[in-house]
């Protein structure tokens, strides 16, 4: 028995799943995506974006793993987080007041 016969028992164990299905593509570029919006990698977050998007069903989940290594270590704290101050927020909302005042006005007249 030469070692040609057996060469479907390397194919039967061999691991050809280096690429991870379409639909596991899908859910890991939104994954990265999502963290691409929280990270600090500022005007480089755009073009790291645009190249997922081109290439995420041709990467291999080594590539998956590296890039979102990557991402999860460039996330931006809690405090650099954006967070509206007390007066932003109370013009915003007497703006929604004022808005509905004038609304409920005009239904009137």
């Amino acid at each position: 028995m030469s070692s040609n016969d057996l060469t479907w028992v390397d194919e039967l164990f061999s691991d050809e799943s280096d690429k991870p299905s379409p639909a596991q593509a899908d859910r890991l570029l939104d994954y990265c995506l999502h963290l691409i919006s929280s990270s600090t990698l500022g005007h480089t977050a755009e073009s790291l974006e645009n190249d997922l998007i081109d290439s995420f069903l041709q990467m291999s989940r080594a590539e998956w793993d590296e890039t979102i290594v990557m991402l999860k270590l460039n996330q931006l704290r809690v405090v650099d987080l954006y967070s509206c101050n007390q007066r932003r927020l109370s013009t915003w909302i007497r703006q929604i007041a004022i808005d509905e005042y004038t609304e409920d006005d005009k239904l009137q007249h």
